[in-house]
C-alpha cells in the first residue's frame, strides 16, 4: 500500500469520531432509488445476433449533515432476466457482445466534508467526473456504473476551483473481477471569466499499476477546455473546444507522445436543437489516446464499433465529425409529460492514414410518463469500411424504462 493509499484510510478513519460527535448523527436521511428496466439487441456480422434482458436498480442512502459532514451509501444490484449474448464471462463468445450479467456490489461509500466556505473533501468509493467526462468520468451506458475509489479535495474562491484528487482504484463497469488498482493523481483547475464562459486546466497522470491492467495505458494527459454560450436574438449559441497531450507515465513500458482536440458548435431554441463537431484522437500506428479512467460510449457513436467502453482507439488513431439535431417539449396530457426526438450522424476516419472507418446514424427518442419514470428508445447503425480493416459492422437498439426519486 502507497503511502497516499494509508494516507487516504486514515483520513476516513479520522473522520469517524467527527461523525459520532452527535447521538443523532445518522438520524433520518434521505432514500434515494434508481431503476433501469433495459431490453438491448446487437446484430454484428460473423456473430450470432445477441439480446439481453436486464433489470438495475440502485438503493442509496443520504445521512443529514452533522458538522459539515455528510456520509452516502449505495448498493447496486443487476439481474439478468433472460437473451443470449456473450457477457465476456460466460463463454457463450459465438454471440455478439452485451455486457450486462447478474452482479451485485457496493457502488458508492464516501463521506463529504465541508470544512469551510471554501474547503471541501470526499474520500471513499465515489462518482468522478471533470469537464465532460472525456478523459475522468463515471459512464453509466452499461447497467453496471463505474465508480472510483478516491480522496477528492477542493477550494473554491469566487469564480475560481481548484481540485485534487488521489484515485488508487476504479471499479469498472463489468463487475468486481475486472477492477485495477492505480497509483493516479489528478489536477483541475476551472475559472469562469464572465457568467456564460468557462475556462478549465487539467493535468492527469495515471498509472495503472495493476497486473492485471493494460499498464502501457498508464498516461500524462495535460490539456485545458472552453465552454460556453451566447444569446443571439432568441436563439442560444453553445460551443466547447478541448486540446490536450498524452504520454507515456508511470508503469508504461512504451515511449508514446500523441495529441487530442475536439470542438462541438450547437444552437437552440423553443425546444428545437442543432449541433456540429469534430474530434481528432492522434495515432502513432500502434497506438492511441485512450482514457482508462473513463469510457467512449456516445463520444464516437452509440454502436461502440470505433472504441467502446474505456477501449483505446485504432493504431492509427481516429478522426470523426457529427451533425445532429432534436426537438423536445413539456407537454400535458393523459399519456406523457415531455418528449424528445432526435438524431445524430458520424463519419469516421484513421488520424494517421486518412482512410475511411465508415459512417454510423444515431436515433433516440424519450417520453416522460411521470416525473420519475421515463420511456427510451434508442438505435445505432454502423457501416464499416471492410476493405480498410474498419471494425465490423453492426446494428444495436435499446428499449428501456427509467426510475428514479
Amino acid at each position: 500500500m502507497t503511502l497516499f493509499r494509508k494516507g487516504a484510510c486514515l483520513l476516513a478513519l479520522a473522520s469517524t469520531p467527527i461523525l459520532a460527535t452527535t447521538p443523532q448523527a445518522f438520524a433520518g436521511g434521505d432514500i434515494h432509488v434508481d431503476a433501469r428496466l433495459r431490453y438491448e439487441t446487437v446484430e454484428q456480422p460473423g456473430k450470432l445476433d445477441a439480446d439481453a434482458f436486464t433489470l438495475r436498480t440502485r438503493l442509496g442512502w443520504t445521512s443529514p449533515e452533522r458538522n459539515g459532514l455528510r456520509l452516502l451509501a449505495e448498493v447496486e444490484n443487476i439481474i439478468d432476466l433472460g437473451g443470449d449474448r456473450n457477457t465476456g464471462l460466460n463463454g457463450q463468445t459465438a454471440f455478439a457482445t452485451i455486457k450486462d450479467d447478474d452482479n451485485t456490489e457496493l457502488q458508492r461509500l464516501q463521506i463529504d466534508w465541508a470544512a469551510s466556505e471554501n474547503w471541501s473533501f470526499r474520500i471513499g468509493r465515489q462518482h468522478l467526473s471533470f469537464d465532460n467526462s472525456r478523459f475522468i468520468g463515471s459512464p453509466g451506458w452499461g447497467q453496471d456504473k463505474t465508480s472510483h475509489d478516491a480522496a477528492l479535495a477542493r477550494f473554491s474562491f469566487g469564480d475560481f476551483t481548484a481540485s485534487y484528487a488521489y484515485h488508487w482504484r476504479i471499479n469498472r463497469g463489468l463487475g468486481q473481477d475486472f477492477d485495477w488498482e492505480t497509483d493516479t493523481h489528478l489536477f483541475h483547475l476551472a475559472v469562469r471569466p464572465s457568467e456564460n464562459v468557462t475556462v478549465t486546466g487539467f493535468a492527469y497522470l495515471i498509472d495503472l499499476d495493476d497486473p492485471s491492467a493494460p499498464q502501457d495505458r498508464s498516461n500524462a494527459t495535460f490539456g485545458a477546455r472552453l465552454d460556453g454560450s451566447a444569446d443571439m436574438g432568441g436563439y442560444t449559441l453553445g460551443y466547447n473546444a478541448m486540446v490536450a497531450t498524452q504520454s507515456d507515465y508511470g508503469s508504461s513500458s512504451v515511449d508514446y507522445n500523441l495529441g487530442y482536440l475536439g470542438g462541438e458548435v450547437n444552437l437552440a431554441r423553443d425546444g428545437w436543437r442543432v449541433r456540429a463537431g469534430a474530434e481528432w484522437l492522434e495515432g502513432d500506428g500502434t497506438r492511441a489516446v485512450s482514457n482508462p479512467l473513463s469510457a467512449n460510449h456516445g463520444t464516437a457513436g452509440w454502436a461502440d464499433a470505433i472504441h467502446g467502453g474505456g477501449a483505446m482507439a485504432p493504431g492509427d488513431g481516429v478522426s470523426l465529425v457529427y451533425i445532429g439535431g432534436s426537438y423536445g417539449q413539456d407537454v400535458e396530457n393523459a399519456f406523457i409529460r415531455s418528449f424528445a426526438l432526435g438524431f445524430t450522424a458520424w463519419e469516421f476516419e484513421f488520424d494517421r492514414t486518412g482512410l475511411e472507418l465508415g459512417d454510423e446514424l444515431d436515433l433516440f427518442a424519450r417520453f416522460g410518463i411521470t416525473d420519475a419514470v421515463d420511456f427510451h428508445i434508442q438505435y445505432a447503425d454502423y457501416d464499416g469500411v471492410e476493405a480498410n480493416n474498419a471494425p465490423t459492422d453492426r446494428t444495436k437498439t435499446w428499449v428501456f424504462f427509467t426510475y428514479r426519486r
